[in-house]
């Protein structure tokens, strides 16, 4: 760590400083990485090929119709965006989210549903869903909706990459 002023004590900092020990470096260009999981096997087939067509440059995508895949995944994996079916048999969206933001608290999820009431929305979007899609898929929003994430996504690790470079500088 570098800064102006030393640290007091093994570990111990004064304020002001920042701890480099322990982060990991960031390529400033990697792929972002997305899990998409729904029961219904059209949807991921569906999503999967819009997506790969048109941001597959920018993506390395995990796809499954199996939501025990999916949870193991995001154990063993970095995610940065989850598309969740809300309503599967075996766990529901909700839980998925809390399985990918205790692996990776900047995953950005979005939802997707068959059928939406204005609780389930807000439920989502209070549990820290970034957006909500409704079936069947609107192509050109879908594809708008993970652009926006991905362009989000490189914006937060361009600036910790800035500041990781100032602090070390």
């Amino acid at each position: 760590m570098r800064t102006g002023t030393e640290a007091v004590g093994p570990g111990k900092f004064q304020h002001g400083q920042i701890s480099t020990r322990g982060v990991a470096k960031m390529p400033a260009t990697r792929k972002t990485t997305l899990v998409l999981v729904d029961d219904e096997p059209v949807v991921v087939r569906v999503a999967k090929t819009i997506l790969e067509r048109q941001l597959g440059n920018q993506l390395d995508i995990f796809h499954t119709t199996d939501s025990k895949a999916a949870r193991e995944s995001l154990s063993r994996r970095r995610c940065d965006i989850l598309i969740s079916d809300i309503e599967m048999p075996d766990i529901h969206g909700l839980e998925m989210l809390k399985v990918a933001r205790k692996c990776n608290a900047w995953t950005r999820v979005i939802f997707l549903t068959g059928h939406s009431t204005w609780d389930r929305l807000a439920e989502a979007i209070e549990n820290g869903a970034a957006d909500y899609l409704l079936k069947p898929l609107d192509h050109d929003e879908l594809l708008q909706v993970v652009q926006q994430e991905c362009d989000r996504l490189r914006r937060w690790r361009g600036a910790v990459t800035n500041t990781m470079k100032l602090v070390a500088g």
